[in-house]
């Protein structure tokens, strides 16, 4: 098969970046031509391996990067593809691109476009979580829920225009959508899970040698991530001296690192580190818990990755494809959102109780090895052959 990838950024930026190249190498190794195509390179110099094969065409001119675009640039980016085309695309595959880029590739090519949308279906803790004392206030937040509601489902309305199949990342948000909005091309509508990106798991010996850190691997981003929540959760910690040897650790970058830090300090904490962009495995190795307190997420890949390492998550219910990767209680740790104070109970829990965090460490290293790239490749062929009859 000859399968095309649609991207903003490449090779790293986020999860969406690194689930593509996860499965563009497998897909490559089983004999697939694999092509990426995309606007903007990332700054990185940390590149994870890239089979080779895989070929990445940077689209010049284009006004589109990861917070904006220009419709206009439509007809532009699908000339270029056009050119760059040696042989017929059998596949494209939409991860990251504007619909409005889609229109005009559904009428030059004959190839089965597939979109995937990687987030929540909408952003529930966000425009559902408004708690307002003044009528006004309420009145006004219930029409903004309600129009953006309809804004963020109105974007899977326009992919199933423009796509031969739409991709959620669970079957949650496929039937969520199918609740929703009852469309007539159901068929349309799919779903599959991210696949794991780290090739090992850790060993017993290993787990054995975990420090007493807690951790948090993401995006510095408060409106998506809400990192504010962890610190919060972590000065409450750090007031209680039974836990003065755990440390918190922050992996990763963004536009909100400066307030983060200016948070940080108005609090008065101490035992918080802030690592930048690194590669996370040799903190998930390390780490003993995994924390999240994100508004929405599409499927929450740090959750496996930590569960790959046996590193405990505890997180806030937030989003439907959660309960694909967490039992609660028995594999990581379900807070309902908002409910700081709970959160902070079951933290001390988990760091105070190594039997219990062993528990769920183990049965989290085992539950995870389901959405291994193997499972999730053969799933993706399936969805492909199904396409071609």
């Amino acid at each position: 098969m000859n399968i095309v990838f649609l991207l903003r950024l490449w090779p790293i930026y986020g999860g969406g970046e690194t689930v593509t190249i996860c499965l563009a190498n497998e897909m490559a190794k089983r004999g697939h031509a694999v092509t990426v195509f995309y606007f903007k390179d990332s700054e990185t110099n940390e590149l994870p391996y890239i089979d080779p094969s895989i070929k990445a065409v940077r689209i010049p001119d284009v006004r589109c990067d990861e917070y904006t675009y220009d419709s206009d640039d439509g007809i532009k980016i699908t000339i270029a593809l056009k050119l760059y085309q040696q042989n017929s695309f059998d596949f494209i595959i939409n991860q990251w691109w504007p619909v409005v880029f889609l229109s005009p590739l559904r009428s030059f090519f004959n190839a089965k476009i597939i979109s995937v949308h990687h987030t929540a279906l909408y952003t529930r803790s966000v425009i559902e979580g408004f708690c307002l004392k003044s009528i006004l206030k309420r009145v006004f937040f219930l029409l903004y829920r309600f129009f953006e509601k309809e804004r963020q489902l109105s974007v899977i309305d326009k992919l199933l225009i423009f796509s031969d199949k739409v991709l959620f990342l669970s079957p949650q948000f496929k039937d969520q959508y199918i609740q929703l909005r009852n469309p007539k091309s159901v068929e349309k509508l799919d779903w599959c899970y991210n696949p794991l990106v780290f090739d090992n798991f850790i060993s017993m010996d290993e787990i054995c040698k975990k420090r007493k850190e807690v951790l948090f691997v993401g995006r510095i981003f408060e409106y998506h991530k809400r990192l504010s929540y962890i610190l919060k959760i972590w000065s409450k910690i750090e007031k209680d001296h039974d836990f003065d040897e755990w440390t918190l650790k922050i992996v990763g970058d963004g536009p909100d690192m400066s307030l983060i830090k200016e948070l940080s300090n108005r609090l008065q904490i101490r035992r918080i580190t802030f690592e930048g962009f690194k590669n996370p495995r040799k903190y998930y190795n390390e780490a003993s818990i995994f924390v999240m307190t994100s508004a929405f997420e599409g499927f929450g890949m740090t959750l496996v990755e930590a569960q790959q390492y046996a590193t405990v998550p505890i997180v806030m219910d937030t989003y439907l494809s959660l309960h694909d990767i967490i039992i609660n209680e028995n594999n990581g740790v379900i807070i309902p959102d908002n409910d700081i104070n709970m959160y902070v109970s079951k933290l001390k829990q988990l760091m105070s109780d190594d039997k219990y965090r062993l528990k769920l460490a183990y049965n989290g290293l085992s539950a995870c090895k389901k959405f291994n790239v193997k499972n999730i490749t053969d799933k993706w062929e399936l969805l492909l052959n199904n396409l071609i009859k």
